[in-house]
Order: C-alpha cells, then structure tokens, then sequence
C-alpha cells in the first residue's frame, strides 16, 4: 500500500487505496495503520518518543528483511533514502516474516520501554 502511494499523485486515488486497505482491517489494526501513516510512532496522548539512530533502523530492517547487510546496503544505495525502505525490501526481493501491526506496536513499545530515557506521562 505504501508504494501505491508513493507511485500516485493523485490525492483521490491515495484516498481510495488507503480506504480499500483500511477496510481489510479490524478495528484496533486499522487505527495502527493510520497512526502509522501520519508518521506517529505513538498516539498523540503519549508522550514517549523513540530516540534511535539510523544504525538501529538499519539493524531493525535487516532483521525483519532478513537480508545480509551488504546485499541490504547495496539496494538502499539505489534509492539513496529511508523514505524508501519499503521500495528496499520489495526490489532486493528480500524475504520478510509477517509481522502484523499489532507485533509492530508491542516492538515499538518494548524498544521506548527498554530506553533509559524513556518518557511516559503519568
């Protein structure tokens, strides 16, 4: 869905793609979804913040892409930026575990927990 989007102009068809997406989802998966595609890691009403650098993302994308770190380094050289990480997986044609939204969240959420600096608001 994400490279539908990034291979339309027109706001009406990104519209309709991401309300045909959307609708395959229940309820709690379809509120990650859309949190996600605003760009928020976590809800508005949470304060915490991951404070991760672009090893870490690195690291993360291998391990879910499963791809070795030259062949990974080698297609993100193509695209020449992390706005694209989903173009990188899909064109080095990597293999990927299913990891749903809902995995995604309890991942973020364990990375912000296990941060010393963590903020949460009480």
């Amino acid at each position: 869905m994400c490279d539908t989007l990034a291979a339309t102009r027109s706001k009406l068809a990104k519209r309709a793609a991401m309300s045909q997406y959307l609708r395959t989802l229940d309820t709690a998966s379809a509120g990650l979804a859309v949190q996600y595609l605003t760009g928020a890691v976590f809800p508005e009403t949470d304060a915490r913040k991951l404070q991760v650098g672009g090893q870490m993302i690195v690291r993360a994308l291998e391990t879910v892409t499963q791809a070795d770190g030259d062949r990974f380094h080698a297609v993100y050289r193509k695209y020449g930026d992390w706005r694209s990480r989903g173009r990188i997986a899909s064109d080095a044609n990597l293999a990927s575990k299913h990891l749903s939204l809902a995995d995604l969240a309890a991942r973020l959420d364990s990375l912000a927990t296990a941060q010393p600096n963590a903020k949460s608001r009480n």
